[in-house]
């Protein structure tokens, strides 16, 4: 009877996804697979998005990320597709060619990050809104990895309580 109730379970999750299932996206441009995984697409305003960020070697040689390299996390958009928020690593931020990291074939970095549901402080946002709250609505989610690596986009649903 067990086994049944969870084959309809899976069966149903399949097709009608319960919103406590994670949900995942995922891009690959080789050497790298880049996979983002969030806990959920609802969320009650001002509860934090959380995602998880994993960079795995698909190649076979060992690849190095770098300190100088710029990488991007996740990068949140809103319904129109503007950029509001931008998750990047402080590594970007070495002026110097120092090595960061070597990853080994079939070996992955895995980030942990959140969204607080605010907008970044970027010359992409509007002056007005830089640092606040965003407002109630649809947003839009993709993993990035330097500036070649993008996952599609997960569809966030932020409401009121």
């Amino acid at each position: 009877m067990i086994m049944v109730i969870t084959i309809i379970f899976m069966c149903l999750n399949t097709f009608l996804p319960f919103p406590f299932s994670p949900v995942k996206a995922e891009a690959s441009r080789y050497p790298f697979k880049l996979i983002i995984t969030l806990e959920k697409t609802t969320y009650k305003l001002g509860e934090p998005v959380n995602v998880t960020w994993c960079l795995i070697n698909i190649g076979d040689k060992n690849e190095t990320l770098w300190m100088d390299e710029p990488v991007d996390d996740f990068v949140i958009r809103d319904k129109n597709l503007k950029r509001v928020y931008i998750d990047s690593s402080a590594r970007g931020v070495f002026l110097v060619h120092f090595p960061f990291l070597t990853l080994q074939p079939s070996r992955n970095v895995t980030i942990t990050a959140s969204w607080y549901q605010i907008y970044d402080g970027s010359d992409y946002v509007r002056e007005d809104l830089r640092f606040k709250r965003v407002p109630q609505g649809i947003y839009y989610m993709s993993g990035a990895f330097r500036t070649y690596i993008e996952t599609p986009l997960i569809k966030i649903i932020i409401m009121e309580e």
